[in-house]
């Protein structure tokens, strides 16, 4: 399978970091993806965006 890259748009708090690494690890996401799509809103309640950081083209 593809993967897609992602990252906060914002720091996460310390002690909030494994909560998100958790939701992370868990995640499917259908393609077309471009950078900057939110993947995750408010993920695990930090108030911080999880975002692409690479386009994936949808197969087929």
């Amino acid at each position: 399978y593809p993967l897609v890259s992602v990252k906060t748009k914002d720091p996460v708090p310390k002690a909030k970091i494994k909560a998100v690494l958790d939701i992370v690890r868990t995640l499917k996401v259908t393609a077309p993806t471009d950078v900057g799509d939110v993947i995750v809103p408010d993920v695990g309640g930090t108030g911080v965006d999880l975002v692409a950081t690479r386009k994936v083209k949808k197969v087929g």
